[in-house]
């Protein structure tokens, strides 16, 4: 399986961002449930290697898994370990990309100005994750595109059920969305219905 392409056929990564751990993987399970296929865990959530490696033995190879907030080579050899099949980082680590790229493993590597897109991406990553998408802004995210026409883009940061459209259409490949799916009050209060509900919308807003 070619995990760039899947990712990008599926167009949203659900980013998991929390600060607890229990009952985590319950939400999750609605999440793809809902049909929302590419998971991302943060390794900054307590416990994160333990529930990428419970999802990777609940689900297989159903689901995407992937691991974020990655920013060294030991977090990522960690993740790997567990079960994750790619890595985002927030940043630019040339040394995690090196090794994830003679490894043949795909990383999705941070960046924000045209300089360091163009770093990261030549220096190997498959896909440039852009945060915060918000701060951007879709005008100029549009003026990236005249910079680089055939580099993959993830935008994460502000993505929302009413924005989602827009940023697609100005040429990201994937969306990360994070707390307008799931965040730690519908988690304390165990609202499934809220995240079943927001699961769909944002698959709506991306048809």
């Amino acid at each position: 399986m070619n995990v760039l392409k899947s990712i990008i056929e599926n167009k949203i990564i659900a980013v998991i961002r929390s600060t607890v751990s229990e009952n985590l993987i319950s939400f999750i399970d609605i999440v793809v449930e809902s049909g929302i296929n590419s998971i991302e865990v943060t390794l900054t959530t307590p416990n994160a290697l333990s529930i990428i490696k419970q999802l990777r033995n609940n689900y297989e190879n159903s689901i995407l898994l992937g691991a974020g907030t990655v920013t060294d080579l030991d977090g990522a050899k960690r993740a790997i370990d567990a079960g994750a099949e790619f890595i985002v980082m927030p940043i630019y680590n040339i040394e995690v990309i090196n090794y994830l790229k003679n490894n043949r493993f795909p990383i999705i590597s941070g960046a924000f100005s045209p300089t360091e897109i163009y770093n990261s991406y030549h220096a190997g990553a498959d896909m440039i994750k852009i945060f915060p998408a918000n701060l951007l802004g879709i005008k100029n995210f549009k003026s990236l595109q005249i910079i680089a026409p055939k580099i993959p883009l993830m935008l994460t940061g502000g993505i929302t059920t009413d924005n989602s459209r827009e940023w697609l259409d100005s040429g990201a490949d994937v969306l990360g969305i994070g707390s307008s799916l799931i965040n730690d009050q519908i988690i304390s209060s165990k609202d499934y219905d809220k995240l079943k509900l927001n699961s769909k919308k944002i698959l709506e807003s991306i048809k």
